[in-house]
C-alpha cells in the first residue's frame, strides 16, 4: 500500500471516530471551555459598557457565534468559534454606511503544558482581557476618522 492510501485510510479512521487522538479530544475540550469562558467575559463586558452609558447589545447567534454591537458607533463584530480547529475567528461590519470596518483576523488556541487552555494572536500569547479588548475596542472605542477623511466626506 502506497503513502497515499495509508493517508486515506489514517483520515477515514480519524473522521469516522474509530481512531480519535486522546490529545485532540482534550485540545477540543480545553478550546471549547476557554470559548464558554471568553464568550461568559464578552458578556460581561457588553454589559458594563452598557451601565457606562453605551448601547451595545450582545446577539447569541449560535451556540459557537455571538455579534456584538454597538449602534452609535455604528460598528459590529462577529465573532465565530471553531474548536475542532482551535481557533476563534472575528470580521468587523460597519451598520452605517459612512463608517468603515477594520479588518478582522483570528485567535488560535493552544493548551499549556499544566492543561490550560491560552489564547495566541500572531504566535503572542495573550491573556483574555487583551482577546476582548482586541475584540470590542474597535467596536466601542473606534479612533475617529483623520481630518482628510472628515473634509473629503
Amino acid at each position: 500500500m502506497g503513502w497515499i492510501s495509508e493517508e486515506f485510510d489514517r483520515y477515514k479512521k480519524v473522521k469516522s471516530g474509530s481512531e480519535a487522538d486522546p490529545g485532540e479530544r482534550r485540545l477540543e475540550a480545553v478550546a471549547e471551555q476557554l470559548w464558554i469562558d471568553l464568550r461568559e467575559a464578552l458578556k460581561a463586558d457588553v454589559a458594563e459598557f452598557s451601565r457606562q452609558g453605551g448601547q451595545a447589545s450582545f446577539e447569541s447567534i449560535s451556540e459557537k457565534q455571538i455579534r456584538i454591537s454597538d449602534a452609535d458607533r455604528g460598528l459590529s463584530v462577529l465573532i465565530t468559534a471553531d474548536p475542532v480547529d482551535h481557533n476563534i475567528r472575528y470580521e468587523f461590519e460597519s451598520t452605517q454606511s459612512r463608517v468603515a470596518s477594520p479588518e478582522g483576523g483570528f485567535l488560535s488556541i493552544r493548551v499549556s503544558p499544566s492543561g490550560r487552555g491560552q489564547i495566541f494572536s500572531a504566535d503572542q500569547q495573550i491573556t483574555s482581557e487583551e482577546a476582548r479588548r482586541t475584540l470590542l475596542q474597535p467596536v466601542f472605542f473606534p479612533s475617529e476618522p483623520s481630518e482628510s477623511l472628515q473634509q473629503s466626506a
